[in-house]
């Protein structure tokens, strides 16, 4: 029986696929701007070209430095899949289960992965690079919109940042059930392998309905905690907000 010496040749299975040569480089790079981003980006470029083009080097210089952040944080292992890592062996469910376990720890900055250290840093990078450029709207004369639009997503980056204080907070609370506590810790590795919490999007707007109304308020003091200060903000909401209040403020938790 003769020995099967045939030889393989290793292909690339990119080649399988109609990817561009400029699409596979932003896979590697990670996604920095989303397209909507990416757009709001491009309209005021065509502004600050017109009333400050000695700017525009500046921004395309600071949009290369983010490119650069995401794609070192990119090249880290994925908090979603298994990897030998130089500690031992880290799976999602290893992840999940420190979370939980030393969330009454104190200080957990040290027990958190590598990679949601760095893309948060990442992401406060990139809230102050487009509150720049919502600054720069107004000095540059955009439209109204424009700048509106390029706050609303500074503001939705923001939401982002305290979604992740809002999902360990909520994996550190004890009188959880167990099942959701864990459902809360995979949340938060999705968010911080892609800086991106799909809930955000829907409830921004609202969050920032309240946010506007509670900065038109003067603090009303007296006894009532806050119940004028509620009812004053009420009224500048819309209903969707009423309908929260009607539905769950008998709850104690929420109210």
């Amino acid at each position: 029986m003769t020995e099967d010496k045939t030889e393989f040749t290793q292909v690339d299975i990119s080649q399988f696929y109609d990817i561009t040569e400029e699409e596979t480089e932003q896979q590697d790079d990670g996604i920095i701007l989303t397209p909507n981003e990416r757009a709001l980006y491009e309209e005021l470029m065509v502004y600050v070209r017109q009333k400050e083009p000695e700017r525009v080097e500046i921004l395309e210089s600071r949009i290369r430095d983010l490119n650069q952040l995401a794609s070192a944080i990119a090249r880290f292992p994925s908090l979603l899949e298994r990897h030998d890592i130089p500690g031992g062996i880290r799976t999602p469910q290893l992840l999940i289960d420190s979370l939980i376990k030393h969330q009454n720890s104190g200080d957990t900055t040290l027990q958190l992965p590598s990679k949601a250290t760095l893309g948060k840093g990442y992401i406060v990078s990139k809230i102050h690079t487009f509150s720049s450029l919502t600054s720069l709207s107004q000095r540059v004369g955009a439209p109204e919109k424009l700048t509106q639009a390029l706050q609303l997503e500074t503001i939705t980056m923001m939401f982002t940042l305290m979604a992740e204080d809002v999902y360990l907070n909520l994996i550190n609370d004890a009188m959880q059930p167990m099942e959701f506590r864990r459902e809360w810790a995979l949340a938060l590795l999705l968010l911080w392998e892609h800086r991106n919490d799909q809930t955000i999007e829907s409830v921004a707007p609202v969050l920032q309905s309240v946010w506007s109304a509670r900065r038109k308020l003067a603090p009303a003091f007296g006894t009532m905690m806050g119940t004028s200060e509620l009812l004053l903000m009420s009224i500048q909401m819309d209903e969707q907000w009423i309908q929260f209040i009607k539905q769950k403020m008998g709850e104690q938790g929420v109210s």
